[in-house]
């Protein structure tokens, strides 16, 4: 679900070598050159940038803390090499976050030699050799800024530029068990923070001191990233959104959605909460828990995902009275807080043991206007486990 961004992440940053040694990293190289050589590719380019990093971060583990962009530039054969957007004096902290041993400082401007990250890419591909290869790109098309991207593919324009996006996009659905690990400890995070709520004593009882509180919470348990929303359901044309200086009175229902990052890997979660006596808490009724635990239960592996979402919302739809549709019913989440399969009814991905994903529930209701509850699954053998 997309939130406001900050400017600077100003969360945890570290490699935690216990949880994610480097031999993961180069498990997932060698598995990405296997699929570049039957598609022909001699170099294979992944981009990222503060708004997703997924691609950049799979092979490298360096997280964007910054308006500006990360490259890797992966051959067929040899080492990889990391260019970023910053100062040479990040190099140092940038060594300590990633694997690769060539880490590049690109910058802009007077203070570069060539201009820009897509400069300095051109000349490192002309150096080694690749000014006349088969190159594939994968997140630089979407996430590039347009004359970044036009001035990478024309300064070796007797290469031929693919998209291969999917071949990092379908190995990062299917989680290892490394990094369904991560995920948990980042639901653990959000888990904690909204079984905290109920507890919560707040300075004002208004939304913006909920926020804070709710921000505070999480952050003390180290993630990398917080992202909060709240939405009033009450209101006509409500949305969630982010907090405003609206005082919570009593009975007042507020819906709060809850994303964390830990160590690069996303969880979420959304609860309904409702003011009683100076306190919130949350909505409980057996009929929409029973309803939510069935419709997570048929995510099972091999079902495509399509199939899920029309079957789901069916099913919704005769047992809550209505269905909302206007947050769906999740999609995938990992290095990206959003990420492939989609459960948007289009997407035919089967679900595979490993996938994790987030599964909302948005319906009428009488007392709160809607309710919504949220969490994040992991997929295994047995079928969907909920995490948060």
């Amino acid at each position: 679900m997309e939130t406001l961004q900050p400017i600077l992440k100003r969360g945890r940053n570290v490699w935690d070598q216990i949880n994610m040694p480097k031999q993961e990293f180069l498990q997932r190289v060698e598995r990405i050159r296997l699929k570049m050589e039957s598609e022909g590719l001699d170099v294979l380019l992944l981009y990222g940038d503060i708004h997703d990093y997924g691609d950049s971060c799979y092979i490298s583990n360096f997280l964007v803390r910054l308006p500006a962009g990360a490259l890797v530039v992966l051959p067929r054969t040899g080492e990889p090499t990391l260019f970023f957007v910053g100062s040479s004096r990040e190099l140092k902290l940038g060594q300590r976050v990633t694997w690769i041993d060539d880490i590049r400082s690109s910058l802009a401007g007077a203070f570069s030699s060539t201009g820009s990250l897509a400069g300095d890419c051109v000349n490192y591909l002309k150096e080694k050799g690749y000014g006349s290869s088969k190159i594939g790109m994968a997140g630089l098309r979407q996430f590039m800024s347009h004359g970044e991207f036009q001035r990478l593919t024309e300064g070796v324009q007797e290469s031929e530029f693919v998209d291969a996006g999917h071949i990092v996009r379908n190995m990062r659905m299917i989680k290892s068990a490394r990094e369904c690990d991560q995920i948990r400890r980042a639901a653990r995070i959000v888990r904690n923070t909204l079984d905290a709520i109920p507890g919560m004593v707040l300075p004002k009882m208004d939304e913006w001191s909920l926020e804070i509180k709710i921000d505070w919470a999480a952050r003390i348990q180290g993630p990398d990233d917080v992202r909060i929303l709240l939405g009033r359901p009450k209101e006509a044309g409500w949305a969630l959104r982010p907090d405003g200086d609206s005082v919570l009175t009593n009975e007042a229902a507020i819906i709060v959605y809850l994303a964390v990052s830990f160590e690069q890997y996303w969880a979420e979660a959304a609860r309904t909460f409702v003011v009683e006596n100076g306190n919130l808490q949350e909505t409980e009724s057996e009929k929409v828990i029973g309803l939510y635990r069935q419709i997570a239960a048929a995510m099972k592996p091999g079902k495509p995902a399509a199939q899920f979402c029309r079957e789901a919302i069916e099913e919704i739809r005769a047992k809550a009275g209505g269905y909302i549709s206007d947050y769906g019913l999740g999609d995938g989440v990992g290095l990206s807080s959003s990420e492939a399969p989609f459960l948007d009814g289009k997407d035919t991905t089967p679900f595979g043991e490993g996938m994790c994903l987030s599964l909302r529930m948005t319906i009428p209701d009488e007392k709160t206007g809607s309710i919504m509850i949220g969490n994040t699954i992991c997929l295994t053998d047995a079928g969907a486990e909920v995490i948060t």
